[in-house]
């Protein structure tokens, strides 16, 4: 379940980034955080063991959060529509006399 998510959001997040309704604005600020990561200047160095790559991890995911809020909700609506699974089926109703009284089917 839990890849089945993160494929979904990855999908969503690359349908954002190359959707010229969203603003560029918006779309260049996971970009910016990809460079923040692999650039050599920090707020943290690398080499502090955990705090380091604390703040790279704070950049991707302030990037991913603008993206996927400052989106114009009916692009990013759309796609998650797309992305959902629909099943096929038919309602039917059972009568109150076929029940007995357990609630159970006859």
């Amino acid at each position: 379940m839990f890849l089945f998510r993160l494929i979904s959001s990855i999908r969503l997040i690359w349908k954002l980034m190359t959707d010229p309704r969203v603003p560029f604005w918006i779309r260049i600020a996971l970009p910016l955080a990809l460079i923040y990561v692999i650039s050599p200047i920090d707020i943290l160095p690398d080499f502090i063991p955990v705090m380091g790559r604390v703040d790279d991890i704070i950049a991707i995911v302030v990037g991913i959060m603008i993206l996927l809020k400052l989106a114009p909700k009916k692009v990013v609506n759309q796609y998650k529509k797309d992305n959902k699974t629909i099943i096929d089926g038919e309602y039917r109703e059972e009568d109150q006399e076929n029940q007995n009284k357990n609630g159970k089917s006859e």
